[in-house]
């Protein structure tokens, strides 16, 4: 994906994603050692899996699915039906997060993505980020700079950390906005 990211993403924003990924590295940590293992591990730029990354952010434009199946059970599902990275479609992978050995969530992701788009806190909660005009690259990167968490990022945070998705809500809502949902 990252090879058709540089075909269309103009080298001089390419430039200004490796820059703000210098800059907010440190800010998360997590993150940047995740992104650092898939580059290390893929043998690929840590500035092309960042981008990538990044520009997911702006492109979650695809639909969720909620439905019960036969033994109703609740399914939450994303199709990945949007026509600007039909490449995501081939490496989609389920993500099952563990927690001392015992499982916690389950998500679907793209490979080498470190945030949540779809996402189930077992016992707890479904969530879903849906996205038609996140902004624009040059938005993504100020909002970065500006020390914005991304949204998929805060939305692993959540799933991950927080057992209850409302005190989530809450507690945000009481302190400056971190992210943008």
């Amino acid at each position: 994906m990252h090879t058709l990211l540089k075909k269309i993403i103009h080298k001089n924003i390419w430039r200004a994603f490796a820059e703000t990924f210098k800059a907010i590295a440190p800010k998360y940590r997590e993150q940047a050692e995740e992104l650092a293992g898939i580059a290390q591990l893929t043998n690929i730029s840590i500035t092309d899996v960042y981008v990538t990354n990044c520009f997911n952010e702006i492109n979650a434009m695809c639909t969720t699915i909620v439905a019960r199946d036969k033994n109703n059970k609740l399914v939450l599902a994303r199709n990945f039906d949007f026509a600007a990275m039909p490449e995501a479609r081939k490496v989609c992978i389920s993500v099952v997060y563990k927690r001392q050995g015992k499982e916690i969530a389950r998500c679907g992701a793209i490979a080498g993505y470190v945030g949540v788009f779809t996402c189930v806190r077992l016992g707890a909660f479904a969530v879903a980020m849906n996205g038609w005009g996140l902004g624009d690259i040059q938005e993504v990167i100020l909002r970065l700079r500006k020390g914005i968490m991304p949204a998929s990022w805060m939305l692993r945070e959540t799933v991950l950390n927080v057992g209850n998705y409302m005190r989530r809500l809450t507690d945000n809502s009481s302190r400056k906005k971190q992210t943008e949902f």
